[in-house]
């Protein structure tokens, strides 16, 4: 079930950003994922000017249909995972084409550097920034105690903590029931978005 959402996640993702850059440049991207191929027989023009694909569908046989001094820029979006190897066959294969990278979370936890695919830093727009602009709104943070939860028996990975066993400790009746009676508590009456470690948690959440 999560699978068939993400698929369909990405393929949703994908589709909104040739409609953005049909948008924005007057001229539409051709998409390239599953039967649709953007320089074979029934793409847009042909050879598409702006092609608009997952790294997922950029596997090896795509890829070589691809000849990168046809290109003149590769954009890569939530660039923080352009480490992982999947994301660098995809550069790896464009060298030397000029590369941006673009994310909202610059700051990796497992401290792997973005320096080793991108060598400089373009522009940083802080959350700061967004607020002095008037794009946010200021944010106040105060924290809830949840006295009952033990972090202590999670492991950590690639210096985060380990999804399945934080999960497993947040799902415990007391915890969930100290998360719930904060919401009312704390939110005065507005309306709160949670987020949870998993979708068993949050409709577990949501009963309570």
């Amino acid at each position: 079930y999560l699978e068939f959402i993400n698929t369909h996640l990405f393929i949703e993702l994908v589709a909104q950003n040739a409609a953005t850059i049909a948008a924005v440049l007057g001229e539409p991207g051709d998409i390239e994922r599953a039967e649709q191929h953007a320089d074979l027989p029934g793409a847009l023009r042909g050879k598409a000017r702006v092609i608009v694909a997952s790294k997922d569908s950029l596997h090896l046989r795509r890829l070589t249909r691809f000849d990168p001094s046809e290109f003149s820029l590769l954009v890569t979006d939530e660039a923080h995972h352009s480490t992982a190897g999947s994301w660098k066959r995809v550069a790896e294969h464009f060298a030397g084409v000029p590369h941006l990278g673009v994310t909202a979370t610059p700051d990796r936890l497992d401290r792997m550097a973005l320096g080793q695919v991108y060598p400089s830093v373009a522009m940083t727009y802080e959350i700061d920034d967004a607020i002095h602009d008037g794009w946010l709104v200021p944010v106040y943070a105060h924290t809830v105690l949840v006295t009952s939860l033990e972090l202590s028996e999670v492991s950590t990975v690639a210096g985060d903590l380990n999804q399945g066993e934080l999960a497993e400790q947040l799902e415990r009746d007391r915890p969930m029931h100290e998360i719930a009676a904060s919401i009312p508590r704390d939110c005065e009456g507005r309306r709160a978005l949670v987020f949870t470690v998993r979708v068993r948690q949050a409709e577990r959440l949501t009963k309570i």
